[in-house]
């Protein structure tokens, strides 16, 4: 993979692992990157397979909803707090 990185709560990714990053509107360094994958099999099998486990773990059913459940339980938890806050206020 070879990507431009922009700001991520949680990334899988790893430089030279499963990804090379370049800076966003920067086509030269992008273009740079694709011919260093092209230009070298080590690097491409290493990426390759970093992206083969990196999909097969990350992005499976099973860590996707874990990651979905997490985070609807720590909305409903805010939820409920500004529930209970706003309960508060009305009571006044």
């Amino acid at each position: 993979v070879v990507a431009t990185k922009a700001e991520m709560v949680e990334s899988p990714f790893v430089e030279g692992v499963n990804v090379l990053w370049c800076p966003p509107k920067s086509p030269d360094e992008m273009a740079a990157a694709v011919l260093r994958v092209i230009d070298d099999p080590g690097l491409r099998l290493q990426l390759g397979e970093g992206a083969r486990q990196l999909a097969s773990s990350w992005f499976s059913w099973d860590a996707a909803t874990d990651r979905t459940m997490s985070l609807l339980q720590g909305q409903s938890a805010v939820g409920l707090e500004e529930d209970r806050r706003l309960g508060e206020h009305q009571a006044v």
